[in-house]
């Protein structure tokens, strides 16, 4: 186990005395056999009234209310986790399906798995680049898949580069691949609707991801907010997948909302009501960083 230590501030200055509007808030990490929340503080300014949900896809969403007029608004989420995941996805973690795992599941997964539909609904145009038609010959036997998967996720890497971009949205996938440049969220976005082209069930992830020397994500060398992809295997279930960095997911990353859209899952999103020309400005900064290592006690991986 290894602790990782989330601090995610993001400021609202307002030109003007505003009233804010109710604000959803997704910050905090999806815990579970491979990640547990160690402590969680949600800290804003102005005061304001907090009610915690789980929405349709089970992230844990925080909406805030707030009852004085303002010109600023300061949100910071303090989270400490417990990594239990020691390495990058690869079948040596995954079920032997030589064992029979599979037997029943990977032979009509569609059937199999009614519930996987939302995530299987390709709505982008595609393009018949490289990268495209190779996805569209994948296998569908669980672990012949991951391989596959996690080489597409190379594919990407080579072939898209990486540009940071702070405005929201994302790009069409066709723009992504023709452009051959994209953020994680346009890179993440093209892997998901090739894959359910290919008859995949993939989803969205938006989390957080550790940086290092080997791996730098975003403007800062703290850690930065992340976007990848989940793929459904049906002997396996749901499967980091970062094309991105080019390989699955690993301990340096931190999901915290999963979805069939991006536009559903930002960290903040509100609204405010002030006198006309009220212009505003945010400023986001994330600190996402192993804590000391001699803090840290690798247990075995998915051992809890």
């Amino acid at each position: 186990m290894q602790l990782i230590s989330i601090e995610h501030r993001t400021a609202y200055t307002f030109s003007q005395t505003v009233v804010l509007k109710p604000h959803r808030l997704l910050l905090r990490p999806r815990d579970g056999f491979d990640l547990r929340i160690r402590s969680s503080a949600l800290s804003i300014e102005p005061k304001s009234n907090i009610h915690w949900a789980r929405d349709g896809f089970g992230n844990s969403v925080a909406i805030a209310t707030f009852g004085e007029k303002t010109e600023q608004l300061d949100i910071l989420s303090s989270v400490i986790v417990e990594q239990y995941q020691q390495t990058t996805l690869d079948t040596t973690l995954l079920p032997n399906l030589s064992a029979g795992l599979d037997q029943g599941l990977e032979k009509n997964p569609n059937d199999s798995f009614p519930e996987l539909g939302l995530y299987q609904v390709a709505t982008a145009p595609c393009t018949e680049g490289a990268h495209w038609s190779k996805c569209q010959k994948m296998p569908k036997r669980s672990d012949e898949a991951f391989h596959e998967l996690a080489r597409f996720c190379e594919t990407l890497h080579a072939q898209i580069d990486y540009v940071p971009r702070s405005q929201p949205g994302v790009q069409s996938p066709l723009e992504t691949a023709q452009s051959a440049s994209g953020c994680c969220r346009d890179i993440a976005w093209l892997f998901i609707q090739a894959t359910r082209r290919a008859g995949f069930a993939s989803r969205f992830v938006s989390g957080y991801l550790v940086n290092d020397q080997s791996e730098t994500i975003g403007p800062s060398d703290q850690g930065a907010t992340h976007a990848w992809a989940e793929t459904y295997l049906p002997s396996y279930g749901w499967l980091g997948f970062d094309p991105t960095l080019g390989r699955p997911a690993g301990p340096k990353h931190v999901a915290v909302a999963v979805a069939d859209q991006s536009d559903s899952i930002c960290p903040v999103t509100g609204a405010f009501v002030g006198p006309l020309g009220t212009t505003s400005t945010m400023a986001v900064t994330v600190s996402c960083q192993w804590l000391d290592p001699a803090e840290n006690t690798f247990k075995e991986a998915f051992s809890h």
